[in-house]
């Protein structure tokens, strides 16, 4: 799938502040569900469009994810579907302030985050508008190898999960 990003707004139809109604209205339901039980954000996954999707508790998308096989472009550059370094050297093109730390390249003034999944392939990260600098450190903690992933769920019985991989951020996939 390919995708032409708009930060602070979304990626096509996928918009922030959209429900998960308005979602799942727009892209079909999801191949994958998770839950984040100490905050209660809920992820959704469609895999073979490159995409996931993160709500807030209040189930309000605040963050998109893009990886392989996903492409994305943004003003002309793309930044998945090339080679690691050309993706890396487009960010910081477009945003010669973004900064590197822990292996995460973040544009802060365009709220993106080109960052590596369980996998070990470059995965792109948009964050709604307020999002990476509400001082929550959210975005650390969704880009981060150290989070835990939500509980799977399976009707009313929950049990722990599994690393879901393609996120890249260790959420767990129902």
């Amino acid at each position: 799938m390919r995708y032409t990003i708009q930060p602070g707004v979304g990626v096509g139809a996928i918009r922030f502040g959209l429900s998960i109604e308005e979602m799942h209205t727009r892209l079909g339901a999801p191949d994958e569900e998770g839950l984040w039980e100490t905050t209660g954000e809920r992820q959704d996954w469609w895999e073979d469009d490159g995409l996931s999707v993160l709500y807030d508790a209040s189930g309000v998308c605040v963050e998109i994810a893009l990886f392989p096989p996903a492409t994305v472009r943004l003003d002309g550059h793309r930044l998945l579907g090339v080679p690691d370094e050309e993706a890396l050297a487009a960010l910081r093109e477009l945003d010669p302030e973004s900064e590197e730390e822990d292996g995460i390249l973040v544009s802060s003034s365009l709220g993106i985050a080109l960052t590596r999944n369980d996998d070990d392939e470059l995965e792109l990260l948009m964050l709604a508008p307020g999002r990476m600098d509400d001082g929550s450190d959210e975005a650390d903690d969704v880009a981060g190898p150290d989070r835990t992933g939500p509980e799977e769920t399976d009707d009313d019985e929950t049990s722990a999960g599994e690393s879901a991989g393609e996120s890249g951020n260790g959420a767990t996939p129902e």
